[in-house]
């Protein structure tokens, strides 16, 4: 059937592979979502469009109200992978997981 991977580089080359397929598939949604309602979106309606696609996706709310959405441990907004929000780790320091019931 398939090859178990035979060591840890084996691995760590299918990982990235999922990762990469994983983010792939999180911007093909951002475009759709975008399409739809428009670059005015608000944050959390995004999360919530984003939770319909991926319903393991988590909220998290920053202090300063934004709201971003943790996917396979990398977090997106509407801008797509919210690196730039990483410049100033001040913002993240009272951020908390948001639970959706």
């Amino acid at each position: 059937m398939y090859d178990l991977p035979k060591n840890t580089g084996d691995y760590a080359r299918i990982e990235d592979q999922a990762q990469s397929v994983s983010m792939k598939m999180v911007a093909r949604a951002t475009a759709w979502i975008l399409s739809r309602h428009g670059k005015g979106i608000n944050c959390f309606t995004f999360h919530l469009e984003l939770k319909r696609q991926f319903p393991h996706a988590k909220c998290w709310h920053l202090t300063d109200g934004h709201i971003l959405t943790e996917i396979n441990g990398r977090m997106y907004d509407k801008s797509g992978l919210a690196l730039h929000l990483f410049d100033d780790p001040a913002r993240f320091e009272r951020a908390f997981e948001w639970p959706e019931e």
